[in-house]
C-alpha cells in the first residue's frame, strides 16, 4: 500500500499538533475508567493483515478500504463491522498496550465511501475508545483527521479522546457532505510521565495503558439535491392547499 503509507507520513503532520494538546491536558490528572461504546456487531472480524493489499470491508452502505497502518502488528488488529444509532462504521480491536516507561505510537488510515447505489451523504464523524491506565500512571489518547481522498483539504477539527481525563467520545461536521473521505487516526499509548504526578518511575515501574477497541462511525444525510426537491414539493403542496381555499 505505497499510496496509503504516503497519505500516513502527509496527514500524520495535521495530527501531531492536536496530540500535543491531549497529551497536556492528560498528564495533571490519574483517574480510571472503563467504557465501552454501546454499538452492535455486524458480521465477521477481518484481520488488518489482510485488508493492506487492496482488501476492502463494506458495513451498510459504506465502504471501507485503503487501509495502512504503521507502529503496530497488522496481524494484531481485526476489523469489525458496527453500527450506532443507525450510523454505520468499524471497530479496530486489538492489545494495544504500554508498560513501565514504554511510549506506544500507532497510526492507522483508511478511507470510507457511501456504496454507489446510495443517495446518502456523509455529514459527520464520530470517535469512541475504552482507552484506560490499569496500573500506575500514564495516559491513552487518539487524535483523528478527516480529509478529502487527495489529502488536500482537511475536512473536519482534529477530533481527540483520551484518558485520563475521561474523554472517551467525540464528534464532529465535516465543514460539507462528502461521497469519499480519508481518515487518520494517531493512537498514543503513555506509561508513565514526564511531569508530576505522573512523573516517570523507571523502566521497573508497575505502569499499564491500554486500549482495546476504538469505534468509528458515519451520519449521513440525504443528497443534496434530493433534500431541494423534497423541499420544492412540500411547498407545492402548500401552495396549492391555500388556493383551494
Amino acid at each position: 500500500m505505497v499510496s496509503g503509507t504516503r497519505k500516513i507520513h502527509a496527514a500524520g503532520l495535521l495530527v501531531k499538533s492536536a496530540a500535543l494538546v491531549v497529551v497536556v491536558a492528560s498528564l495533571s490528572l490519574f483517574t480510571k475508567a472503563y467504557a465501552s461504546p454501546a454499538a452492535e456487531i455486524l458480521g465477521p472480524s477481518v484481520g488488518l493483515d489482510q485488508l493492506l493489499n487492496g482488501g476492502s470491508i463494506t458495513v451498510g452502505d459504506k465502504i471501507f478500504a485503503d487501509f495502512s497502518i504503521s507502529g503496530f502488528d497488522a496481524a494484531g488488529v481485526q476489523v469489525i463491522g458496527i453500527e450506532e444509532n443507525g450510523n454505520f462504521g468499524i471497530r479496530l480491536q486489538g492489545g494495544f498496550a504500554a508498560f513501565g516507561n514504554q511510549t506506544k505510537d500507532i497510526l492507522f488510515g483508511f478511507s470510507v465511501t457511501v456504496a454507489p447505489e446510495s443517495d446518502m451523504w456523509i455529514s459527520d464523524v464520530h470517535l469512541d475508545f475504552n482507552g484506560v491506565v490499569t496500573a500506575g500512571y500514564g495516559h491513552a489518547s487518539v487524535v483523528e483527521t478527516a480529509t478529502d481522498p487527495q489529502g488536500n483539504q482537511q475536512l473536519l477539527p482534529p477530533l481527540y479522546v483520551v484518558n485520563p481525563p475521561p474523554v472517551l467520545s467525540a464528534s464532529a461536521d465535516l465543514v460539507s457532505p462528502q461521497k469519499k473521505i480519508f481518515v487518520l487516526k494517531d493512537v498514543l499509548l503513555v506509561a508513565g510521565g514526564d511531569t508530576a504526578p505522573n512523573k516517570r518511575l523507571g523502566t521497573d515501574a508497575i505502569n499499564a495503558v491500554s486500549i482495546s477497541q476504538i469505534d468509528q462511525t458515519f451520519s449521513q444525510i440525504p443528497e443534496p439535491g434530493t433534500v431541494v426537491l423534497v423541499a420544492a414539493g412540500l411547498v407545492g403542496v402548500v401552495l396549492t392547499g391555500r388556493r383551494r381555499k
